[in-house]
């Protein structure tokens, strides 16, 4: 994806790198998330959120409450290595830069 991809590490961190293996961000960038505890991350269409083992977020983009507005949304990395969610209108609803 434009020299960029997303991984999600063997720590428990969702993170972007560029091909060349070189850091863009991570999740741990909020200190608030206990993402060592992470297990899976899923996109329901207007959230990206990370779980822990008891299936209990840890974190969530939008945060809480996203709006109806925003079914249809997709995950892209863009060509500066941003992680963004796009509503269906194309207009960026989160962006991590």
């Amino acid at each position: 994806m434009n020299g960029h991809y997303l991984t999600f590490q063997t720590d428990g961190n969702l993170c972007v790198y560029t091909n060349a293996k070189q850091f863009v961000w991570c999740v741990s960038n909020d200190p608030k998330i206990r993402y060592q505890d992470a297990q899976r991350v899923q996109f329901t269409g207007t959230q990206l959120t990370m779980f822990n083992g008891a299936n209990q977020p840890l974190w969530q983009q939008p945060a809480q409450g996203a709006s109806r507005a925003l079914r249809g949304s997709k995950v892209i990395i863009n060509s500066a290595g941003a992680l963004q969610i796009l509503g269906p209108n194309g207009a960026v609803a989160w962006s991590s830069k």
